[in-house]
């Protein structure tokens, strides 16, 4: 995972993303400096100022923890509580998470101005291979070196690295000694566990991104076969830390070098830079619109790439659409399906089709639709390890409309779980008085058992939201004790974050088939999974010549039938543990906690400016 990804992945919703280094604002100063629109001593300004906010924020947050430990110490035995001294731990953890990806954050961006400005010492073969004339003299370059680390020694002896208040290292061991006497009985080791426990069920500890190495499909090592031609790996515009993960997982050093811009006029500008003659090259674009590319424009790209390798000799082109847009549109899904197979693709890849049929209008065309379900079941299995003995009767998954029942049924039966769908009929309305009515009122109806169960509304495009929180409304209402959001596309079109934020659920849990990263810093309730491996393994396979549904089948025997439907029992450790969380309300510390004032007024202003 590259860290920008990681910053929104990890970074404390508490106190937003404003609170961090300006990470992906300074890469856009890089890009205007290489552009030579913006000089370097904004850049520097930037960056120091970035820092100065860092120790301003660091200074409230440890005066609050300051506080919170002091009363705590002064506190007798007997009158400490649980709660407490979880909120103290907790609060430390969160505060040197926070010095932990600020620090990274500094030296990546330091490392990436040497990068792109060409002063990093390069190796002889590297040398050799450079042809863009140096930016700055032997002097300036000199100069700028010095000014990066001095820079980086700042940064380590800030006062967010070196706190004159608290130890946080020792704070959360004094917790662990304050939790041992108090309720352990002295056993130390005990109360490191417990206190790791509270921490890890923390929404501050839990990454809302997964990283692609930890997904069902993902494997260390591909197989490699040699071919006669060579694997080559294509990406527009859309999404391509999608094909930057696959080209990681296939063991590619690096995307093939593509030139994929736009003209000022909004035409397309595209130029494959690598020579491709004979090779077997794979087109990695998602149909779905962005911040910055309409649909309009990414289909167009996808149709003139397969246009440009045509016209550089490639041997076969496969177009791998992770997201196909109008799949519930006859008319537009046809035309679309006729461009690109008159533009001469040979194949098509695509994940989790909204039907089997939409298939016919790509004619002869073979079609490859891979299913990422086994994903999903990974990730609630983990999920619900610690707080789930028997799924079949505390897990439901339900079809948000009768039409959707084939996957749910699917999920239902690999996670071993209950099975219940939503049903919309039209009812005929009450006449009034010396009237004739003719109104109808569409009415829905709960099919299965929810009462008393955690409930996984499965979908396959997550679009507008207004079907599925109404759903999660009526299955909250008929008893379901909590409600888990799961779509393989996330479109998040119009008002849907606003409708899903509103709504009784717990999570929205999406695959990265469509890029979420401009959501992650606004959107708490989504999780991405990602799909890299899967598609890493199909395309290594189509390459190969090699079957995908033995794939499909051969990934799904990771445990018995049998076992699926109860966990096994806790271990007598695991027992010691979840018995001291017995009794305490853990609400407030393992859910997300909002509050207009979660911002220092430093941390506004710089908000403001970056703005």
């Amino acid at each position: 995972m590259k860290f920008g990804q990681q910053l929104l992945s990890e970074f404390n919703l508490e106190w937003g993303l404003d609170a961090y280094v300006g990470y992906k604002s300074l890469k856009e100063l890089l890009k205007d400096i290489k552009a030579k629109k913006t000089d370097v001593e904004i850049f520097f300004k930037s960056i120091q100022e970035d820092l100065q906010m860092v120790n301003l924020f660091f200074k409230n947050q440890e005066t609050t923890l300051y506080d919170s430990t002091r009363v705590l110490r002064d506190t007798s035995q007997e009158k400490v509580s649980k709660k407490d001294v979880f909120e103290c731990y907790n609060q430390a953890k969160a505060i040197h998470r926070y010095q932990d990806l600020n620090k990274l954050c500094f030296e990546k961006i330091i490392k990436k101005f040497l990068k792109r400005m060409g002063l990093r010492q390069r190796k002889k073969d590297e040398e050799a291979q450079v042809e863009e004339p140096p930016m700055f003299s032997k002097k300036q370059e000199t100069e700028l070196r010095l000014r990066c680390d001095e820079f980086l020694e700042t940064v380590e002896d800030s006062y967010f690295q070196n706190p004159e208040k608290v130890d946080l290292a020792k704070t959360m061991q004094d917790m662990e000694i304050v939790y041992s006497e108090s309720f352990a009985n002295g056993d130390e080791i005990l109360s490191q566990d417990v206190l790791e426990k509270v921490w890890s069920m923390d929404h501050r500890s839990q990454s809302r991104i997964i990283d692609y190495t930890d997904a069902h499909y993902y494997k260390e090592k591909l197989r490699k076969r040699e071919q006669h031609y060579a694997c080559r790996i294509l990406c527009g515009s859309t999404n391509r830390s999608l094909a930057r993960n696959v080209s990681r997982c296939l063991g590619h050093k690096s995307l093939c070098n593509a030139r994929v811009a736009t003209f000022a006029n909004g035409e397309c500008n595209l130029q494959v830079l690598d020579n491709i003659r004979g090779d077997d090259v794979f087109l990695f674009q998602s149909a779905s619109f962005t911040d910055e590319v309409s649909l309009a424009h990414a289909q167009m790209e996808l149709l003139l790439l397969v246009h440009t390798c045509r016209l550089a000799s490639a041997a076969r082109i496969t177009a791998v659409m992770p997201y196909m847009a109008y799949q519930s549109k006859k008319q537009p899904m046809s035309a679309f399906a006729q461009m690109i197979t008159k533009m001469g693709v040979d194949r098509i890849l695509t994940v989790d089709m909204l039907s089997g049929q939409i298939q016919g209008y790509f004619e002869s065309t073979p079609l490859d639709n891979v299913k990422v379900l086994m994903e999903f079941v990974k990730y609630f299995r983990e999920k619900f390890d610690n707080k789930v003995e028997d799924y079949a009767s505390q897990v439901c998954i339900v079809s948000p409309r009768s039409t959707a029942v084939d996957r749910a049924k699917e999920f239902a039966d690999e996670l071993g779980c209950g099975l219940a769908t939503v049903i919309r009929r039209r009812k005929e309305e009450e006449e009034e008085e010396n009237k004739l009515s003719w109104k109808f009122k569409e009415v829905s109806e709960i099919v299965g058992d929810v009462k008393g169960k955690i409930c996984i509304i499965l979908s396959c495009i997550l679009d507008e939201g207004e079907n599925m929180a109404g759903v999660a409304e009526e299955v909250v209402s008929a008893g379901a004790t909590e409600v888990y959001a799961a779509a393989v596309h996330g479109v998040f079109a119009g008002q849907a974050v606003e409708r899903l934020d509103n709504a009784p659920i717990e999570e929205v849990v999406v695959t990265d088939t469509i890029c979420q990263d401009d959501l992650m810093s606004s959107f708490a309730k989504l999780r991405v999974i990602p799909v890299a491996p899967l598609l890493a393994e199909c395309v290594d396979r189509i390459h190969s010549e090699a079957s995908l549904g033995g794939m499909m089948k051969a990934r799904r025997n990771y445990t018995p039938a049998v076992s699926r439907r109860v966990s096994a029992m806790p271990t007598s450790e695991s027992h010691d543990i979840l018995s001291h969380l017995e009794g305490v309300d853990l609400t407030t510390l393992t859910k997300l906690q909002t509050s207009d004032g979660r911002l220092s007024p430093v941390c506004l202003e710089q908000k403001k400016m970056r703005k």
